[in-house]
């Protein structure tokens, strides 16, 4: 693989400057470039003699999904508590609708 020239030479005279340089060239971070790019030591070997779903789970942790599946997880919940509120508020009404339609009938309205 032949390296671009204006990207052999990559001068930063601080941490955070290289870092900045290194996240333009690779388009990722060092947190997000070790967890995508580096198995931890021991789990490259497993990996590929893994069952699916052991290497879905290996995949899951070393790309930290789980907060992915704990956000899902949150939403749907948060979604079924709307939900519910929703339908006792439509049974409220409805309640109330019935009520005012046969006080209407009782009072001789319309």
């Amino acid at each position: 693989m032949r390296i671009p020239d204006q990207l052999r030479y990559v001068h930063a005279d601080q941490v955070r400057s290289a870092s900045d340089k290194v996240v333009e060239v690779l388009g990722l971070d060092a947190t997000a470039f070790m967890q995508a790019v580096v198995l931890p030591q021991g789990e490259f070997a497993k990996f590929p003699k893994a069952q699916p779903r052991d290497r879905r789970n290996m995949l899951r942790s070393l790309l930290r999904l789980d907060v992915y599946e704990q956000m899902r997880k949150q939403a749907e919940r948060t979604s079924s508590s709307k939900r519910s509120a929703v339908e006792t508020t439509r049974k409220v009404l409805a309640e109330e609708y019935a009520i005012g339609v046969q006080r209407k009938a009782i009072c001789g309205g319309t």
